[in-house]
């Protein structure tokens, strides 16, 4: 079992204090933004839809992270994939570890995309399934065509080493994500590559 003493000192949920402001009418700032429900958005949105005919619940953001953390312990997830995924629930805001653990553990196939690229977390053909649109974090209906845009078939490792790939490979890639490719030079065509993946947080 998960000490729970012990996982607290991970999370960074911060106490929040929120400044009202008032005008003559005496009304509360329509721009306020900050929730104190929850500071991870993606998390929030797909528990949103998760628990959508569930009119009683109330989100938790912590507590769901940690139910999902003993989860993980009972699960026949091993090593550096458990360890990772760990460390992402620990986290502000869950990635691509977090999403596959939550696809198990809710049994729910989930689809992250961006406007270049997209990753498959299945679980089964008969189950249902949730996208989740990665440059906003809101959970959508099925709105994109997989066909123009790339697949990333590895989670774990979204990129593999320069020396796994021929130069037409790596064409191929950069064309998928609509990458400029100003030299036909593999080192630069891979930190392209690369460069997107980190900027949209896959590494």
């Amino acid at each position: 079992m998960i000490n729970i003493q012990k996982l607290n000192k991970h999370f960074y949920f911060n106490e929040c204090k929120i400044k009202m402001t008032s005008n003559k009418n005496n009304t509360i700032n329509k721009n306020l933004q900050y929730n104190l429900l929850y500071e991870d958005l993606l998390f929030y949105n797909i528990y949103k839809k998760l628990k959508e005919k569930e009119p009683l619940y109330e989100f938790k953001e912590k507590q769901e992270k940690i139910l999902l953390m003993e989860g993980l312990e009972d699960s026949n997830i091993k090593g550096v994939k458990k360890n990772k995924i760990l460390e992402d629930l620990s986290n502000i805001y869950i990635s691509s570890f977090g999403l596959y653990f939550l696809s198990i553990y809710h049994n729910i196939n989930i689809i992250w995309y961006t406007s270049k690229c997209f990753i498959k977390f299945n679980v089964g053909d008969k189950v249902d399934t949730i996208y989740v649109d990665g440059e906003t974090n809101e959970v959508k209906e099925n709105d994109f065509n997989m066909c123009d845009k790339y697949e990333i078939e590895n989670f774990m490792k979204p990129l593999k080493c320069m020396s796994n790939y021929k130069l037409d490979e790596l064409i191929y890639i950069s064309e998928k994500l609509n990458i400029d490719i100003l030299v036909k030079k593999k080192k630069e065509i891979y930190n392209n590559i690369l460069n997107y993946f980190i900027l949209i947080k896959l590494i």
